[in-house]
């Protein structure tokens, strides 16, 4: 199942600032870099050897001249994003804690006046994407990006597993307004939010824990549903705007769930979407699941409600 969420609408987390410049793949560049990202490794399953592992930004180009336009069977579609790739350096080498360090600012195809985001921002220069971890399969130490036509990836995408989305602002920044809720100058680093869920599926962090973190926890993982990101071409995503009903099914990780008060029930809403081809058209349906635990049966392993 291709990984649900299809809009990026992102929460601040943190702004990271630096000064200097330099070679993006050369950790002994003299200077500083522009800016420095903290990670840690929190779960991992099955890595490759890390001297395979890579990391690099996927930054959005242009939208795809399709819009949002509704399909003669009903359906929302969405216009995908034209990317590119630029790989950033380690240091040191994937341990449980690292640092990615940022030499070079986006390519110029990446960057986008502000005005398209926020009239605030007119004047000042935006680059908008997400970072990926990889397993450098071919050994050319950069991320190969895909046509619509490929049959298959090149390289594998591994996470992270957290959906977090970078937004660099360049340029004169009078004019951008800047406060704990919104991004300011520099590179700001967003988590889509609903991400971190309790038990019963509600935000476990609110707003302001969030823009206080002082780590990007990394999630790593073969996931078959993320290698679309690697797609240089848009990939549009097809949405059926009538729910289909379910009982019982296999939550997704990001499923919305809410718990009735005794825990034996939840109902669960969630995207359950398909590709044909790794750079196809990603479609997907509007799910509904309601599960009833009855008094007598075992409590699964999985339950996501706690019982009363």
């Amino acid at each position: 199942m291709v990984k649900t969420t299809v809009l990026p609408i992102c929460f601040t987390l943190l702004v990271i600032g630096g000064t200097g410049c330099g070679d993006m793949l050369d950790p002994d560049h003299p200077g500083a870099p522009l800016w420095s990202i903290e990670c840690k490794l929190i779960e991992a399953s099955d890595l490759p050897p890390p001297d395979s592992l890579r990391v690099a930004f996927i930054w959005n180009m242009e939208t795809s001249s399709s819009g949002v336009t509704i399909s003669e069977e009903g359906e929302l579609v969405i216009g995908g994003i034209a990317k590119i790739a630029q790989d950033i350096s380690l240091v040191p080498k994937f341990p449980s804690r690292f640092t990615l360090e940022i030499y070079d600012l986006p390519p110029p195809a990446a960057m986008h006046p502000g005005e398209e985001y926020k009239k605030a921002w007119a004047g000042v220069d935006i680059a908008y994407g997400e970072l990926v971890v990889y397993d450098d399969r071919n050994g050319n130490g950069k991320l190969d990006m895909l046509p619509l036509d490929a049959s298959g990836a090149v390289d594998v995408v591994l996470g992270p597993g957290e959906e977090y989305v970078f937004m660099l602002i360049e340029g004169d920044q009078q004019g951008i307004e800047v406060d704990e809720h919104l991004a300011g100058p520099g590179l700001n680093v967003f988590l889509q939010p609903g991400f971190l869920k309790d038990e019963a599926g509600r935000p476990s962090m609110p707003l302001e824990d969030w823009l206080k973190a002082p780590l990007l926890d990394i999630t790593l993982v073969e996931d078959l549903d993320r290698q679309y990101l690697m797609c240089r071409e848009p990939v549009d995503y097809m949405i059926d705007n009538e729910m289909r009903q379910v009982f019982c099914q296999p939550l997704p990780v990001d499923a919305e769930v809410v718990c009735r008060d005794d825990g034996r029930i939840y109902e669960a809403l969630y995207y359950d979407c398909y590709q044909d081809s790794v750079c196809g058209t990603i479609r997907c349906s509007h799910v509904g699941d309601i599960c009833i635990l009855s008094p007598d049966d075992p409590v699964p392993s999985d339950w996501p409600c706690e019982l009363q």
